[in-house]
């Protein structure tokens, strides 16, 4: 998001907005992938103005801060940055999955969201939505088939007994 300007690391400081999370633990998807692609350019933190500095909760929120001018430059989705009229430059594609176990797919309110998921009107709320597209969305996918890297293993029944009681303790 916000304006896209040739770079030059030595002579230039950059701003950056961020979003914030509560902790290391929760440090999300856009963190990583800016850690990721800064390491790649080989830019070292300190040259980027902020890049340890306050952070933003939402993609909405560093949309509004870079409205606001409080930054040049942030992660965050093309609609956020469509809704405060900036730039937006693509850098990837990301396919969201709404995850259930087995045995709910057969409640009615699933089953009545995967109806809504199908339905013209959900595809034309997705067309005024920029970034978004509705490829497959509602459709039932195993998770090994959406995401193949995935291997789930079943607890063994001791520490599956193990975690329900300390469950059944906590409530």
């Amino acid at each position: 998001m916000g304006d896209h300007k040739p770079r030059n690391d030595e002579e230039q400081e950059h701003r950056l907005v961020a979003i914030e999370t509560d902790g290391v633990d929760a440090v999300s998807y856009t963190h990583l992938d800016v850690y990721k692609r800064q390491a790649q350019a080989n830019v070292a933190p300190h040259l980027i103005n902020n890049y340890f500095g306050p952070t933003e909760d939402s993609h909405m929120a560093v949309a509004a801060a870079l409205a606001a001018g409080v930054g040049d430059v942030g992660m965050g989705l093309e609609a956020a940055a469509k809704a405060f009229g900036l730039d937006f430059v693509p850098l990837m594609e990301e396919d969201y999955f709404l995850v259930c176990l087995k045995d709910a797919l057969e409640h009615p309110a699933v089953q009545k969201l995967c109806e809504v998921l199908h339905a013209p009107t959900w595809a034309h709320v997705l067309e005024d939505l920029p970034g978004y597209e509705r490829a497959d969305s509602g459709d039932v996918l195993s998770l090994t088939r959406a995401l193949p890297w995935w291997d789930f293993k079943a607890p063994s029944k001791p520490a599956a007994k193990a975690a329900a009681a300390k469950k059944r303790a906590s409530s």
